[in-house]
């Protein structure tokens, strides 16, 4: 969906994981407690439940939900660190982190502003001189969690690149998909008022 990272997919994905593994021992179990409408065909109608054939029918979701999602748990370490970056054990990292986790993770002043804002606005406050926190940050940030932004973009592509603006170049495209796309970005315009330097006219006028 939109605005979601893929951190928080991941975190749906391992949970509905869990489910199918309750579910499947349930059924087994011939316990129908999270299948409300067979509990109603057994118990109103007397219908048959074929508890084996939905017990297999959960292996092979289980089984489909590994082959696809299966690149993710190469990144569970990654995802770890971005999002619980103040527990995760330095050592675990990969090495041209370290140095900087060690630090931010013994500033009491962001460990405050991690509680209240939480990720990933997180990385927004954190100052630039962490240069390799912010460029993992910003790996984990990018990752398409689900097609919804590749939709978007490329309607914005084809709204954009019509027939009525033919001298349209690469360049101006991809400016116009940047400014389309970042729909969430305001700009800090007293920030850049007071960064302006306004040259004052020597000219006297009379």
């Amino acid at each position: 969906g939109k605005d979601q990272i893929i951190t928080t997919i991941n975190d749906h994905i391992k949970a509905f994981k869990c489910k199918l593994d309750l579910w499947e021992i349930q059924l087994q179990n011939e316990n129908l407690t999270h299948f409300p409408t067979c509990m109603t065909y057994k118990t109103s109608y007397y219908e048959p439940i074929f508890y084996k054939t939905y017990s297999e029918q959960i292996i092979c979701l289980k089984t489909e939900f590994g082959n696809r999602f299966q690149d993710l748990k190469y990144l569970e370490n990654d995802f770890k660190l971005f999002t619980s970056p103040f527990s995760i054990d330095a050592v675990k990292v990969p090495a041209h982190i370290q140095m900087e986790l060690i630090e931010f993770q013994n500033d009491s002043n962001l460990k405050r502003k991690f509680n209240e804002v939480g990720v990933p606005d997180f990385y927004n406050f954190l100052p630039v001189s962490y240069v390799e926190t912010h460029r993992f940050a910003c790996k984990i940030k990018s990752m398409f969690s689900s097609t919804y932004l590749c939709e978007q973009l490329f309607s914005l592509m084809n709204s954009n690149k019509s027939s009525v603006r033919s001298r349209l170049t690469d360049i101006h495209l991809n400016s116009v998909l940047k400014v389309a796309s970042s729909n969430n970005v305001s700009p800090e315009i007293e920030k850049l008022v007071e960064e302006k330097r306004c040259q004052i006219s020597s000219k006297k006028n009379y």
